[in-house]
Parts: structure tokens; C-alpha cells; sequence
């Protein structure tokens, strides 16, 4: 590793001169040196081809293109990567002496790569890679539409509504810069009024409008700088009931369904009251309740009817389509509680003994 400058002497060598070479490899661990066989090397054909100019031309979603200028008739290849990896993948483009055109496809939206080309002169040698250029591919408008699910709440004032509104995109499909909601009244389902809707920006994933009491309609879409996603809309209808039914299904069979009429407004819209004995044995007690209609919001998400004594205890799950159970299996002459639950609270109980003998007493 001498310090001493290097000087060329380029003038020593003509392009007509024909070499031997020889190659020397010397091994520092192990204090040897091999020399490799003469190779005639004819200088007019040692030319390394010059290094080329990459350009990029565009830039779209999905891909890029990008221009040369090469010399000599070899062939050439581009390599690209993400700025993030160090892995390049390797292209192999036309043959011929001219400016080069390559459109490198399959790249990802909104994201950032590095390419270099290199080239191969008409005598065989490769050239230098080419000075790295970086490739920016443009963004993609979201391809997913949210998910939504909303919730109509009653006000004390002039008839106004709370419109609970919540929403997610599971797969977007492209970078979400936010999200677009519009809407509007309507005179029924999908009918526009004719006024502008009133349209909203918002980085969150809920919303809260107030809204009068008519139908309306209301469209979200996730969006970023490439624009609008596909839309979901929803068509509020106020005041309207519906009937929930869960059906049981074992393979082909259907069985008979468990139905809770409810509104958007208001949830659930029956509550069990009344809670009664009508029969009592030796073993079996029956009791009774009513389901009521109600207006106003009822928070409860599951009634049930407990029995229990100092030693045992049977719970039930009670729905709207049954008012009355017959619990089996029990103690002659035992003194019970019969619980109405609304959730884990006890809305009512009263208590029952069963009987000595197996008559059954009605009441």
C-alpha cells in the first residue's frame, strides 16, 4: 500500500497492441501466491462500454417509465428496488443501438424506488451501472367502500334526531387520507330533494349530525390525494320498526324462530312485566309473564327467568315469541324464588313452595 502518487501511462498502450496477461493471487494467510495461465488479450477489443443516463419519462399507480441512451448493439439491464430494501429485481429489455424505452410494471402505489441500467459495448463488456435515479409512483384512490352502521336517537327539541354514525374500511385497496360524508333529505328511500347535501370532512371514524325527523340519505367514502373511493350509502327511514327473527338451522332444517320487534330509534321495543305463578305439583312449577310495548328506549340486552332455592338453581333465557315455562325436576315440598331478570337485575320475584302430594294446583 505504497503512498506514492499513481501515474497513468496511458500513451504506452496503442489499440493495435496485442497482450499476454498474466494474474496473480497471493494468499496473506497462507504465504503463497498462484499465477494464473497466460491470456492474450487483443486491446481493440477490451473496450468497456461508456456508463449510461437513466431518465425517468412518468409515473403512474402501478408502474414507470424510463429512457437511455446506450452505445454499441448490446443488450442492456435496468435494475429497480424499493428505497426501503436492498433487494433489486433485474430487467433485460431490446437489443439494438438506440435510445431505450422501458415501462417497469407492478409497482406499488404511492411509493418510492431506486433503478440503475448498465450495458453491454459490442465487444462483450458490461459497462458501469448507471448513476441511481429515483422513481415515484403516483397514489391510488381508495378501491374499498366502508363499512357502516348508525344509530337514530330522540332529542326534547322541535322534533330533532341524533344520527349516530360509525364506519371502518377493512381493506382500502390505497393509503386513506380521510373520509367524505354528504347527506341530505329525502322525500322517501333513494330520492333526492332537490337542495344541495351538506357534505363533510373528517379523519375519524364517527360522526354525529343532527338531523330532522324525515328520511334521509347519507353516503361515506374514503379518500386521499388521488381522489374519492367507492361510496356507501345509507337511506334513514324515521320512526320505522322492524322484526328481528334468529332462526336455528341443523343441515337442511329449519326450527321455529326466536323474533324481538325493535326500532332504530328506541332498540328493543318489548319489555317482560308481570311475572306469575299458575301451577305448582310436587316437582314442577309454572309460571307466566307478559311482554309490553313500550316507546320509549329500553336498555336491556337479554331477559331471563331464574328459580332458585338454598340448593339448586334453573335460569332461562326468555324471548317475545314465549311467555310461559314449566320448570321440571324439582323438590317436593320446597320453598323456591322465582326471579324476572333484565340483565343481572331483578325487576321481579315472587315465592313458591311445591307441593307434598302430586296433584297440581291451579290459580
Amino acid at each position: 500500500s505504497s503512498q506514492a502518487p499513481v501515474v497513468s501511462c496511458d500513451g504506452i498502450f496503442t489499440l493495435a497492441s496485442i497482450l499476454n496477461v498474466t494474474v496473480r493471487i497471493k494468499n496473506y494467510m497462507e504465504e503463497r501466491e498462484i499465477w494464473s495461465e497466460p491470456q492474450r488479450v487483443d486491446l481493440y477489443l477490451a473496450v468497456k462500454a461508456f456508463q449510461p443516463v437513466l431518465t425517468v419519462v412518468k409515473s403512474t399507480a402501478a408502474s414507470a417509465l424510463v429512457s437511455w441512451q446506450s452505445s454499441g448493439d448490446g443488450s442492456c439491464r435496468l435494475r429497480h428496488r424499493l428505497s426501503t430494501t436492498d433487494i433489486w429485481t433485474e430487467f433485460v429489455p431490446v437489443h439494438g443501438r438506440q435510445t431505450r424505452l422501458f415501462t417497469i410494471k407492478d409497482l406499488l402505489p404511492f411509493s418510492v424506488y431506486r433503478a440503475a441500467v448498465a450495458c453491454r459495448g459490442e465487444t462483450g463488456f458490461w459497462s458501469d451501472w448507471s448513476s441511481d435515479v429515483t422513481l415515484r409512483t403516483l397514489e391510488r384512490a381508495p378501491s374499498g367502500a366502508p363499512e357502516v352502521c348508525y344509530r337514530l336517537e330522540k332529542t326534547t327539541s322541535g322534533g330533532s334526531s341524533l344520527l349516530h354514525l360509525m364506519w371502518k374500511v377493512d381493506c382500502a385497496g390505497g393509503r386513506v387520507l380521510g373520509y367524505q360524508l354528504s347527506y341530505a333529505p329525502t322525500k322517501k328511500k333513494q330520492q333526492l330533494l332537490q337542495q344541495q347535501s351538506t357534505i363533510l370532512n373528517t379523519t375519524e371514524l364517527t360522526a354525529l349530525l343532527v338531523v330532522k325527523e324525515r328520511y334521509y340519505s347519507v353516503n361515506i367514502t374514503a379518500f386521499n390525494t388521488a381522489g374519492l373511493g367507492p361510496a356507501t350509502s345509507c337511506h334513514l327511514e324515521p320512526d320505522q320498526s322492524y322484526n328481528i327473527s334468529v332462526f336455528p338451522v341443523s343441515g337442511e332444517l329449519c326450527g321455529p324462530p326466536q323474533a324481538l320487534p325493535a326500532s332504530l330509534q328506541h332498540g328493543a321495543l318489548l319489555e317482560a312485566v308481570r311475572l306469575q305463578q299458575v301451577g305448582v305439583t310436587k316437582t314442577t312449577v309454572t309460571v307466566m309473564w307478559a311482554w309490553q310495548r313500550r316507546t320509549e328506549p329500553i336498555r336491556v340486552s337479554r331477559y331471563r327467568v331464574m328459580l332458585r332455592s338454598d340448593s339448586e338453581e334453573q335460569v332461562l333465557s326468555v324471548w317475545p315469541d314465549q311467555s310461559e315455562h314449566t320448570f321440571l325436576n324439582l323438590t317436593p315440598n320446597t320453598e323456591y324464588s322465582v326471579l324476572l331478570l333484565a340483565d343481572d337485575a331483578s325487576r321481579e320475584l315472587i315465592p313458591i313452595k311445591t307441593d307434598f302430594g302430586e296433584s297440581q294446583r291451579l290459580f
